[in-house]
C-alpha cells in the first residue's frame, strides 16, 4: 500500500487551527479526528506529520568532511591513480628519448 502523504498546506492550516486551542481541549481531538478521517491517515500519522514539520532541519550534513565514496573506492581510485601517473611517467620517459635519439640522428624532434 503506498505511503500517504499530506499536503504541506493541510499540515499547516491543522497548526494554525490547533495553536488557537488549550493543549489538552476536546475540540483539538475532535479537529484531529476529523483531519484524520478527511484524508485517510491515523491520527497518530497527524501528529507526525506536525512534529516533522515543527522540528528544525540541519544547515549542513551530519557526515560534513567525510568523502561520500565508500573507503574501498578510493582505495581503487588510489591504485589506479598511482598507476596511471606510472604510465604516464614511463611514456614521458620514452618520448623523450626518441627526441633526443632523433636530434642526434639530425633530424626534427617531431
Amino acid at each position: 500500500m503506498p505511503k500517504k502523504q499530506l499536503v504541506a498546506e493541510v499540515l499547516i492550516d491543522l497548526h494554525r487551527r490547533l495553536s488557537t486551542l488549550p493543549t489538552r481541549s476536546h475540540e483539538r481531538r475532535m479537529i484531529m479526528q476529523e483531519t484524520a478521517n478527511l484524508y485517510g491517515v491515523s491520527e497518530q500519522t497527524l501528529y507526525r506529520a506536525l512534529a516533522q514539520r515543527a522540528r528544525p532541519r540541519a544547515l549542513r550534513r551530519s557526515d560534513r568532511g567525510t568523502p561520500r565514496v565508500a573507503k574501498t573506492k578510493v582505495c581503487a581510485t588510489a591504485f589506479l591513480h598511482q598507476a596511471l601517473e606510472g604510465a604516464i611517467k614511463s611514456w614521458q620517459s620514452m618520448l623523450r628519448q626518441s627526441i633526443v635519439a632523433r636530434r642526434k640522428a639530425g633530424l626534427s624532434a617531431w
